[in-house]
């Protein structure tokens, strides 16, 4: 549903050429973070550690995921800067508001 969304808002922006590498880089990072978390999660059962461990190291994995899209989309980002930020709260961090809200 969320990648529906970002298709849709893509497309109605027109600007969908202009962003392909950053999605596709999104997505590529996404899976690594995804495959990581995997191995830090059957490590921890076996191992024993807290979760807090395991969302420390989740938090710090989306933060360098979020500053490795910063660098290597710069010009990208800076150029169609309201686009981004539009993005941001739409795709991004209004489905995590929302299902922080219906959790509580």
């Amino acid at each position: 549903m969320k990648r529906t969304l970002e298709y849709l808002l893509f497309y109605l922006f027109l600007i969908k050429r202009d962003v392909r590498f950053f999605i596709v880089s999104k997505v590529n990072y996404l899976h690594t973070i995804t495959f990581l978390l995997y191995l830090a999660i059957v490590l921890s059962e076996y191992i024993g550690l807290k979760q807090w461990y395991l969302f420390y190291f989740a938090a710090l994995l989306f933060i360098v995921r979020f500053v490795i899209h910063i660098v290597s989309n710069k010009k990208l980002i800076f150029n169609k800067l309201f686009y981004f930020i539009l993005y941001i709260c739409a795709v991004e961090i209004a489905p995590l508001f929302i299902l922080f809200k219906m959790m509580f």
